[in-house]
C-alpha cells in the first residue's frame, strides 16, 4: 500500500470528487482514478462508489478513512521529524485568508513563496467567512480571532491589537470623547456586528454599547469611513498603521486600551497533515508580519 494513494483517498473523501482531489494534489483526473483503483485492489474492497455526478464512500471506505487520517498524520510527523528543512515544498497548497488582511500582507509572501519554491503551486482564496475548511479541501487558513474548533491545530502569528480611531476632521467637528461613556454620544461605526466595545478603565473592563450610521462587514469600508470623517472606528492596528503614522487617523481614548483576546492564527483542519509547503508559507508570512506587529503604536 502506497502512502500517496492513502493521502489521495483522504482528499477524495474531503472534496467528494476524484478530479478535484487530483487537481488539489497536482495530478490528472485519470491518474487520480488509477491510484484510487490501485488502493482498492491492494485492500481488496471498494472504498467509494462513483457516478458521473456524485461520489460516496462505502462502509469500508468510511472505516478506512478514520484509520487513514491517523496513519497520514503519524507518517508526516515521523517524516518531518528528520530533515524537514532540507525538503523543498512541492505540489499545490490551498490557502484562505481574510480579504483585507490578504490584500495587505500576502502579495509579498506569494511572490517570495513562488519564487523560492518553483515546484510548488498556490491556490488562494480571500474570504471573510469562516467555513468548514476540511470540507473545502483547505490546507491552511489564516484567521483573526480564535481557533474555530478544538480539533484544529493552530500556530499563533501575533496579537491582534485594536484601537479606537477617528479623523482629525471628525474630532474637530464633534470633539474628542474623554471617557468611554462619551462614546454613546458619538457616531461609531459598527464592523461585523461588533457593537459592544470593551475598554480597560481604572475600575476594570467597561463594556460600551455603541451605535452609528454605518454597519458593515467590510474592513476596507470601515476604514474608508473613518478616514473620511464619518465617525469613530474600532480597527486592528496593522490595518491602519500607515494612517496613524501620517496623522490621517488619530487614536481616540488612548488611556483606555481596547480589551481583546483575538490573535492572528495559521490553522490547519483536523485530519490534515501539515505539509512542508504549508510550514514554509507560514514562516514567510510570519516574517512579513514581524515589522507590522512589532511596534503596536506604529
Amino acid at each position: 500500500m502506497k502512502i500517496e494513494d492513502v493521502a489521495l483517498f483522504e482528499r477524495i473523501a474531503e472534496l467528494g470528487s476524484v478530479s478535484a482531489a487530483g487537481e488539489a494534489l497536482g495530478i490528472t483526473p485519470n491518474l487520480a482514478s488509477e491510484r484510487l483503483a490501485r488502493l482498492e485492489r491492494t485492500l481488496s474492497c471498494t472504498l467509494a462508489t462513483r457516478t458521473t455526478r456524485s461520489l460516496s464512500l462505502t462502509d469500508e471506505g468510511r472505516q478506512f478513512l478514520e484509520r487513514a487520517k491517523v496513519l497520514l498524520e503519524a507518517y508526516e510527523e515521523a517524516r518531518h521529524s528528520v530533515g524537514t528543512r532540507s525538503q523543498e515544498p512541492t505540489g499545490s497548497l490551498r490557502v484562505t485568508a481574510p480579504s483585507f488582511f490578504g490584500r495587505l500582507f500576502l502579495p509579498a509572501v506569494i511572490e517570495a513563496f513562488l519564487t523560492r519554491y518553483p515546484k510548488a503551486a498556490l491556490d488562494l482564496s480571500l474570504s471573510d467567512h469562516v467555513e468548514d475548511y476540511a470540507a473545502r479541501g483547505v490546507d491552511l487558513a489564516i484567521r483573526i480571532g480564535n481557533i474555530p474548533d478544538s480539533s484544529y491545530r493552530g500556530r499563533k502569528l501575533g496579537d491582534n491589537v485594536s484601537v479606537l480611531v477617528a479623523s482629525p476632521a471628525y474630532l474637530e467637528r464633534y470633539g474628542a470623547p474623554q471617557t468611554p461613556e462619551d462614546l454613546k454620544d458619538h457616531n461609531c461605526m459598527v464592523f461585523a456586528g461588533q457593537n459592544k466595545w470593551t475598554l480597560e478603565t481604572a475600575d476594570g473592563p467597561r463594556i460600551i454599547l455603541v451605535s452609528g450610521t454605518l454597519r458593515t462587514d467590510s474592513a476596507e469600508i470601515d476604514k474608508f469611513a473613518a478616514v473620511n470623517g464619518l465617525g469613530i472606528a474600532l480597527r486592528s492596528k496593522w490595518s491602519i498603521r500607515e494612517e496613524l503614522a501620517s496623522g490621517t487617523l488619530v487614536q481616540v481614548l488612548p488611556t483606555y486600551p481596547v480589551t481583546t483576546n483575538m490573535s492572528i492564527w495559521a490553522i490547519h483542519p483536523p485530519g490534515r497533515y501539515v505539509s512542508v509547503a504549508a510550514k514554509s508559507f507560514v514562516e514567510l508570512l510570519q516574517a512579513e508580519l514581524r515589522t507590522a506587529l512589532r511596534d503596536p503604536s506604529a
